[in-house]
């Protein structure tokens, strides 16, 4: 009978990273403050260079504070590390940016001054649009 492992295809070197994460996170677990856990998602030695992925840009700042006391407790480990960098996890479900700014209020003044620039416009297109907008802008002033 076939392992799971191989009917799902997970090759050596992905389960040495999985074991590599484990030992690195339990390391952290000594380190770290017990609510900040959750929140490390993988870590993986690489060219004596620590990468740490965490869930938000938050919690890799407050973790940054940690670094030179994590960087101690490994090299106990006998884990050869010189430097750690930390990466946020993308969002699983973007969110959608939501404008709340409301639009500048149009002025009389302002709309005389792009009436102004319609009349010495020379493109009879550029001017009529101008002019549009001149008169709409009137409008919206004449309505508040």
């Amino acid at each position: 009978m076939k392992s799971l492992d191989s009917l799902v295809g997970i090759g050596i070197g992905a389960r040495a990273a999985m074991r590599e994460d484990r030992h690195i996170q339990n390391v952290i677990s000594q380190i770290m403050p017990t609510n900040a856990l959750p929140h490390i998602l993988f870590c993986r030695l690489q060219e004596e260079r620590l990468r740490i992925t965490v869930d938000s840009a938050a919690w890799a700042s407050r973790l940054r504070f940690s670094e030179r006391q994590l960087l101690d407790v490994l090299s106990l480990e006998r884990l050869s590390v010189r430097s750690v960098s930390w990466h946020v996890a993308p969002a699983e479900h973007a969110t959608a940016r939501v404008t709340r700014r409301e639009a500048n209020a149009a002025s009389s003044y302002s709309a005389a001054l792009v009436s102004s620039a319609a009349e010495s416009v020379g493109d009879e297109r550029l001017r009529d649009a101008l002019e549009i907008l001149s008169r709409r802008m009137v409008g919206v002033v004449k309505a508040e």
